[in-house]
């Protein structure tokens, strides 16, 4: 995932039930040293999720020791809307897979 995607969902903010998911203004999450800020593990755990060349949702899967993390988050104006399943899909998809699939997001 590229920076400004990364700063973009840092923009994100939710409202109601799904405020626990808002993060940090992206001058914090540098400044934390949060992964997202880090290029190199936000190119190798993350990816950015677009549908018409917009940003839509992200996902992140990561291997700690011997567990390993998934995590997806939606742009707020699709939450509870029944994409966060075709989201995960696409977030645990092999990467040579991804490009193809992506546009059935919304389907």
């Amino acid at each position: 995932m590229c920076e400004d995607y990364a700063k973009e969902i840092c923009g994100w903010k939710y409202d109601e039930e799904y405020s626990i998911y808002n993060l940090s203004d992206w001058n914090v999450v540098v400044e934390n040293g949060w992964d997202l800020a880090i290029k190199e593990r936000r190119e190798s755990d993350f990816i950015a999720i677009l549908l018409e060349n917009q940003l839509i949702a992200y996902g992140r899967l990561t291997k700690v020791k011997e567990k390993a993390f998934i995590g997806i988050g939606l742009k707020p104006s699709l939450c509870g809307k029944g994409f966060g399943k075709n989201v995960m899909k696409l977030s645990i998809k092999p990467p040579n897979l991804f490009v193809q699939s992506h546009t059935n997001l919304v389907k």
